[in-house]
């Protein structure tokens, strides 16, 4: 076995698969193009079906003709000598009209489209002799209705479990952000990016390394899109096999196939401080922000090559509060008194230590641009899916400091620049035996960096205040040179193939894929060069009397390098038209290609080797189903069109596996212990140098040893520190499985979606610290016998501080810290989501989804502690367990448009902490004792934490109170409810407010409820509306410790958990931002008619006559009455009701003949060169003409209507109901979906 895994995972061997891989992707290609890895199946879409005589014998030559519905790109081909047809889509969009014709034969239209992830789309059709009574039948896919085509309820994978994202319940500046967009998915938690980093999600409650995100099915480091870009967006947690290298979730962004019509659109973001409302507080950090953004798609030429380019331009200036401010109120919420701050300000000033550094000033910049196109070749053959995509992506980002930064001097912060690029080459090819393969290569590159603005050593100092309120608060304030400095950057080089077999009888979908991809990463390490001071009061700072200071002795360039696979085996089989089973196993691998320099010292001293590096094959295998059940009582929008199913039951397990690069394995490389990895040094209590400031910033010079020499005393450390990978280490898996239902309930009043999701999550990462001494030396008699695993002589008296290296194994280095992979977590959760299926009242709509999070984990002492750090342990996990999500749309007099979405969530739990390492493990980690007011030896704390307990928040002294006299539980209290989020907007109806045509204006809201508190309130009496709090977990800060009686004297910070939004600094304030987007392109209609004109004249095809564009009619001006009246008997059509919709379908038809026949005979009898600008004009003439006459006429047809029957007509129906609707396919705006159908 042993031999094995030594071919496998040598250097050689992998390269050999890697060139092996390569070599069998690109037989076609010959050449690597570069590409952001991404990873969400763009699957080629195979159409596949029989015709038959209504005898069931096959009909040979028929010819089948397939038009994409939202591209209008059109195939063709004939049935084979057993009535057998494919059709090949190679970047399909999953819906299709297919038209069957034959000699003899009556012709057939159907829509197909894909339900539940159907690998093969299949419709088989008997054809009736010309004259004879009509007889279709169609299976799998043919007969399916999909569900309405909205991004949050439509789920393309089979189990369910995927998530269709938009940009709903977002503000309009973080449209295209995915982790933003991944955010509003219920029971998913946005972790914001910090120091220019891009936001990233925890799913599950895990953490965000175990997501990934894919581009066109690879993966890639994608964060951010242009808003206006043409994709679709998944959040994937479904079964499938060909998607994998996550333990999390994975955003999976598709380009959308190449189109015939063309889209050119241009949008714009603006807001700025004075449409915000907040205040002071708030207002200290308000913000410009400008955008502009624009798409531009369609042919190159006609049904073969395809272009889809979107860009977007941000500027953002962001008003920057720090220590300089001059707003009272700022600092008391941020729990610093005004004098306090002004007292520091003197103190630097004296000492001509640097407040502000040149480059940034009162506000902070920041810049991000960013690029997507896609370029398909596509050769219009029926049977072969030959075709090639080339995806070209980039990204820029150029910001200073994004936050508050109230506790610091502005010297302190950094700005941060990434750079990122990509290409991807996809080629697909479809061989007529059944055969479909899929081949993709790409690579992509990044890079960040940080630069401090003032390159200097710096300071922290530790304030308490007394604030107006009455309320002691500590806080740490900064100052000098800032910490942050470095730059990394990476490539990754990846390739993929996909090849597929599709059985005759069309009942099994065989997938091999496989995967390989190679990324390189480096890091120029300088965080901390110039060092840093601590103070323990102000005074201590004035006095030139630090506690401790450390500082990295050296820059660390370091460089990795990984080798990614991946081969996967899987089966769709359908054993009926109305089940999928999706089956198979997939194996991932990696092996490292650097590992760590022998530390021959760490094998002598602690018996310990920190080169192995976790190489691994993986197997996760797993099995989804999917079954549709019963028939939709809605009637279908037209003769032709699929029918739904009555509900939709999926499900699935299986397991899933994380699969990370060589950031895995960059602190391991790093931090070997050797002269040539990182070096620091600690310097505590009387090992501290003196800091002269001149000496410091102005030559430049900062300490290399401590006071006493470094290593003199335990108080003195210069050993490094390393990180090892435990033996068994392995990455994370995840073993989940859900069952859920969709379809419509309550007598077909509403949209009902019920999923239950549980995952058991293994092998979790934490780690041990191996040079850790497990022995304690006392206990702290008065915080419940808390072991402290030093001696009272290691601890400083003045400040408190730990010399941790008295509890080391070996003197020889700090922490030896072995990443291990022993933890579990689990969750449960239940979703439901609930919104009416047709709204008889179509001015008023809602939706409701409720999601509940059960999640338990297990934790480690070295993490969270108050006892021994080697214990583990089981605690329910900090994320809300209840969310609720809701939109309310309404629309006055058919004039605006006003709709309300929002998020509320139960309170995140939060643990009482001490700011400072008390135990001697080395780390700020360990769990706060709950002194009892009255217990204390120290009346002062006794008197802080009764003041706590009589005016702190409720949740907060019924968390303590709970809790008196012993050592806090990890997550034991629990914060409020909060609306999380909220959106209010408004969109005026353009035809209604003289708008430019086919210009749509957006007003939006964000957090309405902060605009209500601060105007119902008032700017003193804030109550805290919609402002989702920042808890402050520190419960006690360390102010020194008393050898003799071997007790710590601490400071109790009286805003522990503090919500009241006047001792919060953080504001989510309300913001009006205007939003608007222009469609430049030629309106669909005339796309349409465009393209139909242009044949015989300049594209090959026979020339319109007179007849064939009077024809055209119904596909421009669509009758509703007339569709009534054909399914009168389904919906029950009283007599009174059939007259009155006859009579006006009737003068409709007359008067649409009126006016387009003249305009047909004009179009067709134009020359090869016609005025373009004439033939729309008399489109949109008659268009105006017929319209306006259905806008007057559809109130009445709805008053006809009784409420049940609207109920069990298709949306798209009653759409052609709304006037709102109408005006707008007056208006040229919409309209031209359905050309294909009639």
């Amino acid at each position: 076995m042993n031999g094995i895994k030594t071919f496998l995972f040598s250097p050689m061997t992998f390269t050999a698969f890697a060139r092996g891989t390569y070599a069998l992707l690109c037989p076609v290609i010959g050449m690597l193009l570069m590409a952001t890895g991404l990873h969400a199946q763009v699957a080629a879409d195979v159409i596949r079906g029989r015709v038959t005589s209504s005898e069931g014998q096959p009909i040979v030559g028929v010819r089948v003709t397939a038009v994409s519905y939202f591209g209008g790109i059109t195939k063709e081909t004939r049935t084979n000598r057993d009535g057998r047809y494919s059709l090949t889509y190679p970047n399909g969009e999953g819906d299709y009209w297919i038209s069957f014709a034959a000699i003899g034969y009556t012709a057939q239209r159907i829509q197909v489209r894909r339900n539940a992830d159907e690998e093969v789309l299949v419709a088989d059709i008997k054809l009736s002799a010309a004259q004879m009574l009509q007889t279709v039948t169609t299976t799998a896919n043919a007969a399916r209705t999909p569900p309405p085509r909205s991004e949050n309820t439509f789920q393309s994978d089979i189990s369910g479990a995927d998530r269709f994202l938009g940009t709903q319940g977002l503000s309009p500046d973080q449209a295209g952000n995915l982790a933003a967009m991944a955010a509003g998915t219920p029971g998913v938690q946005l972790i914001p990016g910090v120091d220019g980093n891009p936001d990233r999600f925890s799913m599950f409650g895990l953490d965000p390394n175990q997501n990934n995100a894919t581009l066109n099915g690879q993966q890639s480091g994608l964060s951010n899109l242009p808003r206006d870009a043409a994709v679709n967006t998944q959040l994937r947690a479904g079964y499938d096999v060909a998607n994998g290298g996550f333990s999390g979730g994975q955003i999976a962004v598709t380009t959308q196939s190449g189109t015939n019509y063309i889209a050119r659109n241009l949008s714009s973001v603006f807001n700025a401080p004075q449409a915000q409302f907040n205040d002071a507080v708030g207002m200290a950090s308000a913000y410009r922000f400008i955008s502009i953004g624009g798409r531009a798609s369609g042919p190159i030429v006609m049904d073969k090559d395809f272009y889809n380019v979107s860009f977007q331009f941000d500027q953002r200036d962001q008003r920057l509060p720090t220590l300089l401010s001059s707003v009272p109120t700022l600092f008391q919420s941020a729990g610093v008194s005004a004098d306090s701050a002004q007292r520091l300000r003197q103190i630097l000033g004296n000492q001509r230590i640097p407040l502000t550094a040149g480059g940034l000033g009162r506000t902070s910049p920041r810049t991000n641009a960013s690029l997507l196109g896609a370029f398909d070749w596509a050769p219009k053959s029926p049977t072969s899916g030959h075709a090639f995509t080339l995806s070209v992506n980039g990204s820029f980002s150029n910001a200073g400091p994004q936050f508050q930064a109230t506790t610091q001097t502005p010297t302190a912060l950094s700005e941060s620049q990434s750079t990122s690029l990509g290409a991807q080459l996809r080629h697909t090819n479809y061989f007529n035996n059944g055969v479909l393969t899929e081949s993709m290569v790409s690579a992509s590159y990044n890079r960040s960096e940080n630069a401090p603005y003032l390159d200097a050593a710096g300071g922290t100092v530790l304030v308490t205040s007394t604030l107006p309120d009455g309320s002691n608060a500590t806080r740490s304030l900064t100052f000098g040179g800032g910490l942050n400095a470095g730059t990394t950057s990476g490539t990754s080089y990846s390739a993929r193939n996909m090849l597929s077999w599709v059985s005759t009888n069309n009942k099994h979908r065989l997938k091999l894929i496989t995967e390989a991809r190679l990324e390189e990463s480096a890091s120029d390490r300088a965080f901390n060069l110039r060092g840093r001071f601590t103070y323990q009061s102000l005074a201590d700072l004035e006095a030139g009397v630090p506690s401790s200071y450390s500082r990295n002795l050296n820059t660390v360039q370091q460089s990795g390098r990984a080798l990614v696979g991946a081969v996967a085996l899987g089966d769709a089989w359908r054993p009926t038209a109305n089940v999928q089973v999706q089956y198979g196993v997939r194996a991932d691998g990696n092996h490292f290609l650097d590992r760590p320099a022998l530390n021959a010292a760490l094998d002598s001293l602690l018996g310990l080797r920190n080169t192995p590096v976790p190489n691994r094959v993986y197997l996760s295998p797993r099995l989804g189903f999917s079954w549709l059940y019963g028939t939709a009582a809605q009637i279908p929008f037209g003769e032709g069109f699929a029918r739904g199913p009555r509900a939709t039951i999926r499900g699935g397990i299986g397991l899933f596996q994380n699969v990370r690069g060589p950031d895995l394995v960059s602190n391991a490389l790093a931090n070997t212990g050797l002269a040539s990895a990182q070096q620091q040094l600690t310097c505590t209590g009387a090992a501290t140098p003196g800091a002269d400031w001149d000496v410091l910033l102005g030559q430049g010079l900062v300490p290399g040893a401590c006071a006493d020499g470094s290593g003199a005393t335990l108080f003195a450390n210069n050993t490094p520190s390393i990180t090892m990978f435990a033996p068994g280490f392995v990455q994370e898996r995840s073993l989940r499985s859900n069952l859920g239902w969709t379809g419509l309930a309550f007598d077909n009043r509403y949209n009902l979606t019920l999923n239950l999701q549980g995952a058991l999550n293994f092998s979790q990462p934490d780690f041990v610290d191996r040079n850790f001494r497990d022995g304690q030396v006392f206990t702290l008699a008065d915080e419940a016998g808390r072991p402290v695993y030093v001696a009272p002589g290691n601890i400083d008296a003045a400040s408190g501080l730990i010399a941790s290296r008295a509890a080391r194994r070996s003197t020889a280095f700090t922490s030896v810290q072995e990443q291990r992979s022993d933890l579990q977590s689990r969750s449960a959760q239940l979703t439901v989501s609930l919104s009416p299926f047709s709204f008889a009242d179509r001015r008023f709509r809602w939706s409701v989804n409720y999601n509940y999070l059960y999640l338990t984990q297990e934790y480690r002492g070295f993490s969270n502690t108050a006892g021994d750090p080697f214990a583990i342990a089981w605690n329910t996990a900090a994320q809300p367990r209840h969310d609720i999500g809701y939109t309310l749309s309404y629309t006055l007099g058919n004039a605006v448009t006003f709709s309300w979405n929002g998020r509320l969530q139960s309170g995140q739990r939060f643990t009482p902490m001490i700011s400072h390492d008390v135990n001697g493990d080395g780390r700020a980690n360990d769990r706060a004792f709950v002194f009892a007011p009255g217990a204390s030896s120290d009346p002062a704390l006794g008197t802080a934490m009764q003041q706590l307990l009589d005016q702190g928040s409720p949740f907060v002294r019924r968390c303590l109170r709970n809790q008196l006299g012993r050592l806090a539980d990890r997550h034991s209290c629990t914060g409020p409810w909060t609306a999380a989020s909220s959106q209010l907007r408004i969109v005026p109806n353009p035809s209604r407010v003289r708008l430019p045509q086919r210009t749509t204006l957006t007003l939006t809201l964000s957090n309405p409820l902060a605009a209500a508190d601060l105007l119902l309130n008032g700017e003193n009496g804030l109550r805290g509306w919609g402002q989702p709090p920042i808890i402050d977990q520190s419960l006690l800060f360390v102010r020194g410790f008393d050898q003799s009686t071997q007790r710590f004297r601490y400071d109790v910070n009286q805003r522990f958990g503090a919500t009241r939004v006047q001792q919060v600094a953080s504001r989510a304030p309300a913001v009006l931002t205007l939003q608007m987007s222009v469609n430049l392109a030629p309106t669909r209609d005339w796309q349409n008619l465009d393209q139909q004109l242009a044949r015989g004249r300049t594209r090959a095809g026979t020339k319109m006559t007179e007849a064939s564009v009077r024809q055209m009619s119904p596909q421009i001006f669509p009758n509703v009455m007339a569709r009534l009246l054909q399914v009168g008997e389904r919906i029950h059509l009283t007599r009174v009701q059939a007259d009155s919709l006859a009579t006006m379908s009737r003068r409709y038809t007359r008067l649409v003949d009126s006016v387009w026949t003249p305009a047909a005979k004009h179009l067709a009898s134009l020359p090869k060169d016609y005025d373009k600008r004439e033939a729309q004009r008399r489109l949109v003439e008659a268009r105006e003409v017929a319209i306006s006459y259905l806008i007057t006429a559809v109130p009445n047809v709805r008053r006809l209507l009784t409420k049940g029957q609207l109920r069990v007509m298709d949306n798209s129906i009653v759409q052609q109901l709304e006037p709102r609707y109408l005006e707008l396919l007056r208006a040229g705006q919409v309209g031209g979906e359905f050309f294909f159908f009639f």
